[in-house]
């Protein structure tokens, strides 16, 4: 569990991969699994929480790409499924943050199992 205990001071943590300088918007989900980041190139960097192990959560990290400038993860719905983002253009996106749903959606979507090929260049196991 990543909450630190009453008697225990938090520890920081140092995410790689990004220059921390470009991040202006932090969101944690309700539910304590997901962390967003916005950033002024109109990225969002979003890691899974889950496993608590620091190792997995680094590599877990997923970049969304679409907003034009100034990404800002507003807020995740109350069972942590979805992040509501927007940036300074007005432009809104909700982005579906739990692979297995996304996965869902997509096959739903285009009425279809994904391929092989799919699932190789989406880096589905």
């Amino acid at each position: 569990d990543l909450a630190a205990q009453e008697d225990e001071h938090p520890k920081p943590v140092q995410l790689t991969g990004f220059d921390t300088r470009e991040i202006w918007a932090l969101s944690m989900s309700a539910n304590d699994r997901w962390l967003a980041a916005g950033a002024f190139d109109g990225l969002i960097y979003l890691w899974d929480l889950k496993s608590g192990d620091m190792n997995a959560i680094v590599s877990s990290r997923r970049t969304l790409k679409g907003h034009r400038s100034f990404a800002r993860p507003n807020t995740f719905t109350s069972d942590g499924s979805r992040l509501i983002s927007s940036d300074k253009s007005g432009q809104i996106v909700s982005w579906i943050v739990d692979l297995d749903n996304l996965i869902e959606f997509t096959k739903q979507s285009v009425g279809r199992e994904l391929t092989a090929d799919e699932r190789m260049q989406y880096g589905i196991d």
